[in-house]
């Protein structure tokens, strides 16, 4: 049978969404690594448009895997990988470029630094903590891939924009960490 926008595969062979490897979602997910090599090879208006494609891509892989059915394992490392991935490759580049100054640079990857932290706490302890994505976090993201959008088209939008998403990550990893906590206790 032909794909089609509803059509489940895995219905059809009995597979469970959560088996499953490969999904349109994490494709989509997936187009974030390409994504941020493109990033740093273009420039101006192409520029622009990369971080805007990596900004849909963010919205989309999760609209289509609630859409389809399509949750799994490797969609929940997947997605989180590669908005960090073109998030950092995305705001070290404009560093890179002198675009950024070390502290903005810093503020706007508070939380991800955060989070690669508490990661590497939980695993030397040998614990395991599957948190599901937080609309904190999803919050951070967007206003990271905003203010990388902004210094292309909006440069004066780029310091409101930075304190805006460090007040976010300081949120998200209260967040995060409250529910992690809260799960160590069930």
């Amino acid at each position: 049978m032909p794909w089609t926008p509803n059509h489940d595969s895995h219905r059809e062979t009995g597979q469970s969404a959560g088996a499953r490897i490969w999904t349109l979602s994490n494709g989509v997910s997936a187009l974030r690594f390409p994504l941020a090599v493109a990033f740093v090879l273009s420039d101006g208006g192409l520029r622009a448009g990369v971080v805007a494609a990596a900004g849909v891509s963010d919205w989309l892989d999760g609209w289509i895997a609630r859409r389809r059915g399509e949750s799994s394992e490797l969609g929940e490392v997947l997605d989180p990988v590669a908005d960090k991935t073109f998030v950092a490759t995305m705001l070290v580049t404009f560093y890179w470029q002198g675009q950024l100054a070390t502290g903005q640079l810093l503020l706007l990857l508070l939380r991800d630094i955060y989070a690669v932290l508490g990661w590497i706490a939980v695993r030397a302890a040998r614990r395991r903590i599957r948190l599901r994505a937080r609309l904190t976090g999803k919050l951070t993201t967007a206003l990271q891939i905003t203010t990388g959008l902004a210094l292309v088209v909006q440069p004066a939008w780029v310091a409101p924009l930075v304190w805006a998403t460090a007040a976010a990550g300081v949120a998200a990893s209260a967040d995060y960490t409250a529910a992690a906590l809260a799960r160590r206790e069930d």
